[in-house]
């Protein structure tokens, strides 16, 4: 099997024009998933020569997020898919948006490390470089993996196979299905859709007591439901914007939590690295932990004030406004 070469470059001969991969209600769902899917691989494609090259500082952040909403795809269109095709891809991108995600976490981490350290007076700001370094160092070392997976035989393989398995378009008259199996977008759409929302819905029900994790479950929850109704954007209509936005308003609520909860960790990590260093010293080279234990306070207050707001965030999207818009959006189809 020939292997790309790096930067990748699609063959011609992939469909990519926004004709070929234009969801229609009226498609196949089959269809509509590989489109789908077609764009978000060249998306994420695109991203791989900023990810290698290093100098985009936004290229990680865009990988990430197209391999999130092709697993996302994945799970939407498991039914309707071949097996071993959906299998296969959901393995070779759950490796890679690990190591995105490692990168990805500690330059979210440093960047908004870095602003604490710019807004501390400048006499305090020396004091707080050893965990910009540290930070920094953590990041260089998780690009490691990365790199070498991007580069790697088995994700040059995963790129042809997906080729392969994407390029494939489908005949000028595809088979209709049987009456009585809805097999088309226009038919499905509002049951996977709908699906995820109740899933959504659901944690509302213990809102108050919802753990940390069980946010975290929440939030990987909103963005399928979100990803679902970007997927069926154009044959839901405009209406489906204002959905999003709504969506969008409770899914970035529990980012910065996460965000937050995430970064108090490693400083605590950082903490326990620094402090048996401070051990080995003498007492006059040893350096005062309270910059750091500042910054780790300064964190859990905002993850905690975070989750006492959060019913405020969920109070726009849990409403019969909302859901009655949702209907109507649907009924579109």
């Amino acid at each position: 099997m020939d292997q790309p070469t790096f930067p990748f470059v699609l063959p011609k001969t992939f469909p990519r024009g926004q004709r070929a991969n234009r969801v229609l209600a009226g498609d196949a769902i089959d269809v509509a998933g590989r489109k789908v899917l077609r764009k978000l691989f060249m998306e994420m494609a695109g991203h791989q020569a900023g990810v290698l090259g290093g100098t985009d500082l936004e290229a990680v952040h865009d990988m990430r997020v197209s391999v999130r909403r092709m697993r996302a795809a994945l799970d939407l269109f498991d039914d309707f898919l071949p097996h071993k095709a959906v299998k296969a891809q959901l393995h070779a991108l759950k490796d890679l948006g690990g190591a995105l995600g490692q990168v990805r976490d500690l330059e979210v981490m440093l960047g908004n490390a870095q602003a604490y350290y710019q807004s501390q007076p400048t006499a305090q700001q020396a004091a707080f470089t050893p965990l910009l370094d540290f930070l920094q160092a953590r990041r260089l070392t998780a690009r490691e993996p990365l790199l070498t997976l991007l580069e790697g035989a088995e994700f040059a393989a995963y790129l042809q196979e997906s080729i392969h398995f994407l390029g494939q378009e489908p005949g000028s008259a595809p088979t209709p299905a049987k009456p009585g199996e809805p097999g088309r977008v226009c038919e499905l759409t509002p049951r996977l859709v709908q699906a995820r929302f109740g899933v959504v819905r659901s944690f509302g029900t213990q809102l108050s007591g919802l753990s940390l994790e069980q946010l975290h479950e929440l939030r990987g929850a909103v963005k399928r439901l979100r990803y679902s109704i970007e997927t069926f954007q154009e044959p839901l209509g405009p209406q489906a914007r204002l959905l999003l936005a709504t969506i969008k308003g409770v899914q970035d609520h529990l980012g910065r939590l996460n965000d937050a909860s995430v970064a108090a960790g490693m400083v605590q990590e950082f903490l326990k690295e620094h402090e048996a260093r401070q051990s080995e010293q003498a007492a006059a080279g040893q350096s005062s932990s309270v910059p750091f234990l500042t910054y780790m306070t300064h964190l859990l207050e905002q993850r905690d004030g975070l989750v006492h707001s959060f019913p405020e965030a969920w109070a726009a999207f849990d409403t019969f406004d909302f859901r009655q818009r949702l209907g109507r959006t649907l009924a579109r189809l």
